[in-house]
């Protein structure tokens, strides 16, 4: 196609001034200058005045990182900016940096910060492991028992809020979490309980804002001036990029040119006026993943559970902990190295995961390790008693979707939903961090596995899924989340009992903005308490509790539950006995119905689809 060319029509009015003045300029001339403006200006190739902001990651950390910051590492498009952490370690150990570290949740890799006294005060929703399975980390554990570092326990959307009203700037932002919480006790220093300014007599907890002194993200790409393409679901979204003081450090798997940039503007959530160094890091997020399914110019990765979990082993053991660190951190000069070591055949597999078949072509192999001969376990009988119930819940009352926490909630959810749909009674699954409308796909049990990804309706971020899908104004959500600890109110702990366990997550938010919520435990007398030690999560709406021996329901005069049913167990030679036994593990008199129902084992298919879900058994457990 040919460069556009005005019509020359002729003198204009400024040419026959010009030839009055007794110059020579021509109307023609003026028809030139504007084919010149044109095709200079307004049809150039990118823009001219670029801010080029690239540098080395290590001399971005050097610059912008100083002791005493309260540092936020985004999650965001990948849990962590995990190659920054293990830059941040090397420029800073053997020093006191008295750092705050804000995280929408605190594990992985980041524990090597606090185990390096690098940390004085965490601040969080979430301080433990991912995986394989969701559990307390020895090194946070450490910290807390030897009171080394203050932890300020946030839930999910509390925290995002905060982050939320840093970035614009306001004095607070309500919320409807956090009442009748401990959190709620703890921080009053950032939360304070006011009267609803327009609808009288309703009490309202209002956040002061988190402002952070610098903020750490890691992207799926950018221009050379820190425009970032995020790759949904968004969790946090980049509201602490935008609230923090300095500004943000950001890494990116690939720079790309300004034009392929605004190609993809749809995707870009952190504009450059927010960045103040762009560091090229492949493989930046590891041993987080990075998803993408739009933008062709990058590859993305799953995450690598192998090697979380590895590092939850060696986390139980300081001096074994060191001898990582010397390895995989300080024993690399930088992130070559530590890709170096990785290898190749490491970053082809996880590239080669996050396809979209990849699930598919492990499936002979996953299959045939899945043990179709063993009787159930009581684990796996909760597990299928409690889909059943949260089935029945959302038929009878109509809810349209079911919002649960990681484990065995999501294994129950997951169960419920397919029973649902083979009945043709549709339901949305949702998953806090900005999953909508999923399809769970069998072999990984992990509430944020990315082959999930593909199969949403929608993909978003905290605040619309945990704010507006299930906590706003036409909401018709059902919960299902578990519990370390429970009482006979359905108070829930899962944040500390002696021992730090990990924190809120998005339980307090379920319980709090949810309609109504089902609770899934393993039952003993020192899990099912008479009073919990923290409230996490305060009772309310949690009406349904599901153990590893029976199934309660709150009675609404006393606010206690009830034995509603029970399940079957072989070692016993009555029901008297049988119910004995749960008397005998529960931490409360615990009263029993009347009317108390023997409840049906699992049927060979629920068995089969739930082990399917979780072949490696990693929240189902060993069988006996």
């Amino acid at each position: 196609m040919g460069f556009l060319t005005l019509p020359y029509q002729g003198e204009t009015r400024m040419s026959r001034l010009s030839r009055n003045d007794g110059t020579e300029k021509i109307g023609m001339d003026l028809h030139r200058k504007a084919e010149e403006i044109l095709r200079n200006r307004f049809l150039g190739k990118g823009d001219k005045a670029i801010r080029n902001k690239v540098c080395p990651l290590r001399d971005a950390i050097e610059r912008n990182v100083k002791p005493g910051m309260t540092l936020h590492l985004t999650f965001t498009g990948s849990r962590w900016p995990t190659a920054a952490v293990y830059e941040i370690f090397r420029q800073f150990q053997n020093s006191r940096a008295n750092f705050s570290i804000a995280s929408l949740t605190v594990s992985g890799p980041l524990m090597i910060l606090v185990h390096g006294d690098m940390v004085s005060r965490v601040i969080t929703s979430y301080c433990g492991d991912s995986y394989h399975t969701i559990r307390p980390n020895p090194v946070y554990q450490r910290a807390f028992r030897d009171g080394k570092i203050v932890f300020e326990n946030w839930s999910v959307l509390t925290f995002v809020l905060r982050l939320m009203a840093g970035a614009m700037k306001i004095g607070f932002v309500p919320t409807n979490s956090l009442m009748g919480s401990t959190m709620a006790v703890d921080n009053t220093d950032s939360l304070k309980v006011i009267e609803d300014p327009f609808e009288s007599g309703r009490e309202l907890p209002v956040l002061k804002p988190l402002v952070p002194d610098l903020s750490i993200a890691h992207a799926l790409a950018s221009d050379e001036e820190g425009n970032a393409i995020f790759f949904p679901p968004y969790a946090e979204n980049l509201y602490g990029a935008m609230a923090s003081r300095s500004g943000t450090i950001l890494t990116v798997e690939k720079i790309l040119p300004p034009e392929t940039i605004k190609r993809y503007s749809y995707l870009v959530k952190l504009p450059s006026q927010y960045v103040v160094s762009v560091c090229e890091v492949p493989f930046g997020a590891h041993p987080g993943g990075v998803s993408n399914l739009a933008v062709q110019e990058v590859e993305g990765y799953m995450e690598d559970y192998e090697f979380f979990d590895n590092l939850h082993r060696v986390a139980k053991e300081p001096e074994q902990l060191d001898k990582w660190i010397a390895e995989w951190v300080l024993g690399c000069d930088n992130h070559d190295q530590y890709l170096k070591k990785l290898g190749s055949e490491k970053i082809l597999y996880l590239k080669g995961r996050l396809r979209q078949d990849s699930w598919m072509l492990e499936s002979k192999e996953l299959m045939a390790g899945i043990d179709l001969e063993s009787d159930y376990t009581s684990l796996e009988m909760a597990i299928i008693a409690a889909s059943r119930r949260l089935a029945d819940l959302i038929k009878d009352k109509g809810y349209s979707t079911i919002l649960a926490g990681a484990g065995l909630a999501n294994l129950a959810s997951s169960l419920a939903y397919y029973r649902l749909v083979d009945k043709g009674r549709p339901v949305d699954l949702m998953v806090e961090m900005g999953l909508y409308g999923y399809t769970p796909r069998p072999f990984d049990p992990a509430i944020l596995n990315f082959r999930n990804h593909p199969t949403c309706k929608m993909l978003a971020d905290v605040h619309w899924i945990m704010g507006i899908l299930m906590g706003g104004r036409n909401n018709s959500c059902i919960g299902c989340i578990g519990a370390a600890e429970i009482d006979r109110f359905g108070n829930i702990n899962s944040t500390q009992t002696d021992v730090y366990i990990g924190g809120s997550g998005g339980a307090n938010d379920i319980v709090s903005c949810s309609r109504e919520v089902l609770s899934l435990a393993i039952q003993s007398a020192n899990r099912f308490v008479e009073r919990v030690s923290y409230v996490t999560s305060p009772g309310l709406k949690v009406n349904t509790l599901v153990s590893t021996l029976g199934i309660y329901e709150k009675e609404y005069t006393s606010g206690e539950f009830v034995l509603k049913g029970f399940f079957p167990d072989k070692r016993f030679s009555s029901d008297e006995e049988n119910i004995r036994h749960i008397k005998e593990n529960c931490g409360w008199d615990l009263r029993v119905s009347t009317e108390v129902e023997k409840i049906y084992p699992p049927t060979p298919e629920e068995l089969l689809t739930l082990r399917m879900l979780d072949p490696h058994r990693y929240f189902l457990g060993k069988i006996d």
